[in-house]
């Protein structure tokens, strides 16, 4: 005898198939996992768009004010602004993506890229901290326009 698509259970009732329900719940727990972890890194990742805009805007000591204690205490507004000149693509950003967030022992950590206006794709890496219950920035990582970003 071969099965029949609508088996009924010895109670009588339908069985239904399993794995639609299954695959609905998994995908449930994902949109809700990504859009817990984006509520939680947004704040981290708004002083980042905060001092790309600043610093879009030629507001260098409004960017380095954006800066944790350390950061100030080992690098100067001088060297800051060294630092900026150094890497236009953090003055002329006209975009930018964020690929990774994550919060890991009190470290937030934002990766991606930046767009310049000129069109180059710049990789970059924001550490920050928590300060007096605020996201501030520890240290800012670049790498060579053009150069590819990990995914590790």
């Amino acid at each position: 005898m071969e099965p029949n698509a609508n088996q009924t259970s010895p109670a009588g009732v339908p069985k239904k198939k399993k794995w639609p329900k299954i695959l609905g719940g998994l995908l449930a727990f994902i949109i809700l996992a990504i859009g817990l972890a984006l509520y939680f890194t947004a704040d981290m990742v708004g002083v980042v768009e905060k001092q790309l805009a600043l610093l879009r805007q030629g507001d260098i000591n409004g960017a380095y004010n954006l800066t944790s204690k350390d950061f100030q205490k080992a690098t100067s507004l001088q060297k800051f602004t060294a630092f900026v000149k150094a890497y236009p693509s953090l003055s002329q950003n006209q975009g930018h993506t964020f690929t990774t967030r994550s919060i890991e022992n009190s470290i937030g950590t934002v990766k991606g890229t930046l767009t310049a206006k000129d069109g180059a794709v710049t990789p970059v890496e924001f550490q920050l901290v928590k300060e007096q219950g605020e996201w501030r920035i520890l240290f800012i990582k670049l790498r060579a326009t053009g150069a590819s970003t990990d995914s590790k």
